[in-house]
């Protein structure tokens, strides 16, 4: 069977697309950088002691009622055993750039928004 455009396609070539989806990305990379916190619930943002707001949870603070741009000191009420691990932008962009580095050495024309 012959799965070649025809007609007035013959000319097109054919374009894929592509989404890659990495969840909890930051509280992965606060996990890395925090191995004490590893196999227990986890939010990032910062201590619940600080003005900043959830940037990411582990299921289980989600399960527990803790909610992305909540208060920390909120999150704290919600689930008092989570380890509060600091926020490191930084370290998020380097860690995508990091994917987008290994798809284009699969693909050359990756193109990637954040």
């Amino acid at each position: 069977m012959d799965h070649r455009p025809s007609g007035s396609d013959a000319g097109l070539s054919a374009v894929g697309i592509g989404y890659l989806w990495i969840p909890h990305l930051p509280l992965a990379v606060a996990l890395r950088q925090h191995l004490e916190a590893a196999g227990q619930p986890a939010i990032v943002g910062g201590r619940p002691t600080s003005d900043g707001v959830v940037v990411d949870a582990s299921d289980e603070c989600l399960a527990a009622g803790v909610r992305l741009g909540q208060p920390l000191r909120e999150a704290w009420e919600c689930c008092r055993e989570a380890a509060f691990l600091p926020a490191d932008p930084d370290a998020d962009r380097r860690a995508l750039l990091s994917n987008e580095m290994e798809l284009r050495r699969l693909h050359r024309a990756v193109w990637a928004q954040s």
